[in-house]
């Protein structure tokens, strides 16, 4: 799975985030729409699978 929509966020953000006061929510990976935003995201998704499946290829043909 892509982390692309998901900020990597540190414990003390997270911490931080529990105790906002404010409600502001911080952007991560900012699009300039909603769709650009979902085919950055699938484009990313699909790049993960054909990684994993590499990956899954190169064990198999170890093991042989």
């Amino acid at each position: 799975m892509s982390d692309f929509l998901f900020g990597k966020v540190s414990v003390m953000e997270g911490i931080g985030s529990i105790i906002n006061l404010s409600g502001s929510m911080p952007e991560y990976n900012q699009s300039v729409s909603g769709e650009e935003a979902d085919s950055r995201a699938i484009y990313n998704d699909f790049a993960a699978v054909g990684t994993d499946l590499f990956v899954a290829e190169n064990i198999i043909i170890d093991k042989k």
